[in-house]
């Protein structure tokens, strides 16, 4: 998912947005949560997923599925981190939800 964020087209309305202050952390509490709400979720999804495969099929088919679970889950997330607005900064003042489908961890940054 990096290599294809980082690809994406580029806009000149990215330099016409003003700094961030210098009192404000790159790291900022509604991005830190918005990081443990997303990461939250993948890890829910994935042990569902093992625990769904352990009662199936036993532990192989439990890690088979964890695994295919959270390949999945980190190609989504890829796309959800996807922004409308040229706004690269984590407190910028673009939309950042999907294109694609509304999602309630697409507003990350």
């Amino acid at each position: 998912p990096a290599i294809a964020l980082g690809l994406e087209p580029h806009t000149e309305a990215v330099m016409r947005e003003k700094p961030r202050p210098r009192s404000e952390g790159i790291l900022t509490k509604p991005f830190l949560t918005s990081v443990g709400i997303e990461g939250a979720v993948i890890a829910a999804a994935t042990m569902v997923g093992f625990l769904l495969g352990l009662r199936t099929g036993g532990a192989k088919m439990g890690a088979t599925m964890a695994f295919a679970t959270l390949c999945l889950s980190r190609l989504f997330h890829g796309l959800t981190a996807r922004r409308r607005s040229p706004s690269s900064s984590p407190g910028g003042s673009g939309a950042t939800s999907p294109c694609w489908a509304p999602s309630p961890w697409a507003h990350c940054c």
